[in-house]
């Protein structure tokens, strides 16, 4: 009887709130369980120190585990908190004292609706149990309990649903004045997800091609948007007069024949072929458009854990005035994963961070110069030069191609910029007549973009940053540092000048550009200058990384550039060495100007992998190489449940999140140029888009290296790879082994 009661009650209460899904659909009450609890916890902590083995919820839901992140994503695991006995799927209350949001055991459920519940667990009363009360009467005392609890959630919805109707009817402009602490922390561009426990602050959704905005975004309810009908809209341009327009999510299709998939499937008009839908699953993706029947399911962007965000932008700016005192490029924004982490400046010289965290930035870029000594891009911090390279001064008839990578910790309000600037003071712009000039700078389909992820504290990372005073060297050698900065002392340690220590397992991306004056005919010898990061393993033994070379000039200037991710295990430690030809001097400058330095950023196992290859496909490479993709054979894969390499080249992600792509290749060509371009495809789109792309000219017979870098987003199922052509002429020859290596860092977005 006392079971029917509750029932009764829960199904009002479910009625009550079938709007807000706050009950869920799943009313399965298992009374056999809460008439079988005989455990209890303490009122005064909170239920922080129950450690019974009641798993299902008040509603009757079963219990996720809590070492699982499916159907929910969570924080609460085993590894984080060892000490709250987080075993199997028991309810618990792993919050720490002063949380009041959870007053009690709880747990998050394994209906993906509903993302958390509490358990059936009573308050524990010694005098009761001292007088043997009948289980009926300890279900009569729980049942008041449970009622009480119904009234104040009923309530508490009540005024919720109340302040969500005045902001929907217009009452309320600015930001959410809901009574709830996290909402209030939601920014312009944000709306406020109540149905998640705790309540989420979601950038808005922007209504992708093929839809129009219904509703705009509000502060408790994303943007509405609705599909645009091309058909009827007179947009059969590209149907014959025998074929059919079908109207399509996002766009229309020119139908001949007809053919009709399966349940759960559609027919996939590129491959002819019917393919499963799919479905919106992991970090709070949801369905923005159904399965259709002849395209899939679009779903939307993760919803965003703040661990990492991405912003991108391109370099359209050919008209440099003031080469020899510096020219700052104007930055055109390509896309940004969350506009309020990002913003610019009205002159588009500047990009503006507004969060406090860790950033990785990578640009691509190539030119070709006659002036004098080098040319010399930067990135600028607040208006210092942070990281820049020299590129060697050639006769102007070939691209000279490098990377700018480092790794900042950034605090809101900080700007970042690109200077271009030559060391010649009769240098001139492009197209001016006269004998040393910037001749051309490679446009944004050859090399680029500028790439900025920004990493949260939340994820764990530790940077730290070193720089080379002025030294002359020669032959081979290994590289001395002066640590500049360290935000972790514990986890990142700078020993013996040149060895960094981890005291830590997990995953070290590092990055190193070093400018140099070369002095001696062996410079420019087909030995080249060589960088060769290592590491040495605590319990012994040398592994080499990569091998990235470089040809010099003899009385010039140049750079050397390296970066890749890595795992690392405690006690491992990173250090650089540079081959040279005995003869060849390197007269290696100081920091100050940002032309030296090294960057290495430690993130923990449980927030991102690592997955390193190397190309094995060189042969085929040899000869008129147009479009050829790179193969790479796996040498570590971190985790293999987030990242896959398969045989045709491509790296498949079956996670979602945001990855920052190194590659190497050693080569040489006879090409205009040979290029090298990073592809993204995912699932709801069929055509590769460019990421990343460089450059490198006519090498002369020798070996050169080429190197990128550069970060994007990914959703689950989709591919990376990369592309080689060669622009009139041929490859002549790969580098292998070490000489051309790829490395993919997987951060948890």
């Amino acid at each position: 009887m006392a079971c029917e009661r509750l029932k009764w009650l829960l199904w009002l209460l479910a009625l009550q709130a079938a709007s807000s899904q706050y009950v869920g659909d799943k009313m399965n009450l298992k009374c056999d369980v809460i008439e079988a609890g005989t455990d209890c916890f303490k009122v005064s902590t909170g239920g922080r120190d129950y450690r019974g083995q009641v798993r299902v919820t008040d509603s009757g839901l079963d219990c996720q585990r809590w070492s699982a992140q499916q159907p929910h994503g969570h924080e609460n695991t085993p590894q984080n908190y060892p000490d709250k006995a987080l075993d199997s799927n028991f309810c618990r209350n792993p919050a720490p004292s002063g949380v009041d949001l959870y007053s009690r055991p709880w747990c998050y459920t394994t209906d993906p609706d509903k993302r958390w519940e509490f358990c059936p667990v009573s308050p524990c009363n010694d005098l009761l149990k001292q007088q043997g009360i009948s289980a009926s009467s300890r279900l009569e005392s729980q049942l008041e309990r449970q009622n009480a609890t119904i009234q104040e959630q009923r309530r508490n919805l009540e005024a919720q649903w109340r302040n969500i109707r005045e902001l929907l009817q217009g009452r309320d402009s600015g930001p959410v004045d809901l009574t709830i602490e996290e909402c209030q922390l939601c920014t312009q561009g944000e709306w406020c997800d109540v149905s998640t426990a705790p309540p989420t602050c979601i950038p808005c959704s922007s209504c992708p091609s093929g839809y129009k905005s219904q509703a705009q975004c509000s502060g408790a309810t994303d943007t509405v948007c609705v599909d645009i009908d091309e058909c009827a809209a007179n947009r059969m341009n590209n149907c014959e007069k025998d074929q059919t327009c079908v109207n399509v999510p996002g766009s229309f299709y020119c139908m001949g024949k007809f053919i009709l998939c399966g349940p759960n499937q559609f027919y996939n008009r590129y491959t002819e072929q019917c393919q499963k839908c799919r479905r919106c699953m992991g970090d709070g993706s949801r369905t923005i458009v159904p399965c259709h029947l002849v395209s899939d399911t679009i779903c939307s962007p993760p919803v965003p854990n703040l661990f990492s965000a991405l912003y991108l932008s391109e370099v359209r700016n050919n008209s440099y005035t003031n080469l020899p005192g510096g020219d700052k490029l104007k930055l055109r924004p390509i896309r940004s994963s969350n506009d309020s982490y990002f913003s610019r400046d009205p002159s588009y010289q500047n990009i503006i961070l507004e969060k406090a965290g860790f950033t990785l930035v990578d640009i691509n870029y190539a030119l070709k110069h006659t002036c004098a000594n080098y040319m010399q891009l930067s990135v600028d911090w607040d208006g210092v030069p942070e990281a820049g390279t020299r590129l060697k001064q050639t006769v102007g008839r070939y691209y000279q191609s490098s990377t700018v990578s480092t790794a900042m910790a950034v605090t809101p309000g900080e700007t970042l910029g690109v200077e271009i600037r030559s060391n010649n003071r009769e240098c001139f712009p492009p197209g001016d007549r006269a004998p040393t000039q910037l001749k051309e700078v490679a446009d944004v389909d050859r090399s680029g973009p500028l790439s900025i992820l920004w990493l949260s504290h939340k994820t764990g990372a530790a940077l730290l940053k070193a720089f080379m005073q002025q030294a002359t060297y020669e032959g081979s050698w290994r590289v001395d540092f002066e640590l500049q900065s360290i935000s972790d002392p514990y986890m990142l340690q700078l020993k013996s000048s040149n060895f960094i220590s981890f005291r830590r397992e997990g995953n070290v991306r590092f990055s190193f550009h070093q400018s140099m004056y070369l002095q001696g005919l062996a410079c420019s010898g087909p030995e080249g200058v060589v960088m060769v990061p290592k590491l040495l393993r605590r319990g012994g033994g040398t592994v080499k990384l990569l091998l990235h070379m470089n040809v010099g000039v003899n009385m010039q200037y140049m750079t050397l550039v390296t970066g890749a991710a890595v795992p690392v295990q405690a006690g491992d430690r990173l250090f650089m060495e540079i081959e040279s030809a005995r003869d060849c001097t390197m007269y290696f400058l100081g920091s100050d100007s940002g032309i030296g330095g090294l960057n290495v950023l430690w993130l923990p196992h449980q927030k991102s992998a690592v997955l390193m290859g190397e190309l094995y496909n060189n042969g085929q490479l040899e000869g008129v190489a147009q479009r050829q993709v790179l193969r790479f054979t796996e040498k570590n894969n971190t985790d293999p449940a987030v990242l896959k390499l398969n045989k045709n080249g491509r790296v498949t992600f079956l996670k979602p999140g945001r990855v920052n792509v190194n590659y190497h290749q050693n080569i040489i060509h006879s090409c205009d140029y040979a290029s090298i371009t990073a592809y993204y495809q995912g699932l709801a789109i069929p055509d590769p888009v460019p990421f990343m792309q460089q450059v490198l000219g006519n090498t002369n017979a020798k070996a050169e290296g080429i190197y990128l870098s550069g970060s994007y987003d990914v959703e689950e199922g989709s591919q990376i790879y990369l592309q080689m052509t060669c622009k009139r002429g041929r490859i002549n020859g790969v580098g292998e082994g070490h000489f051309s290596t790829l490395s993919v860092l997987w951060i948890m977005p």
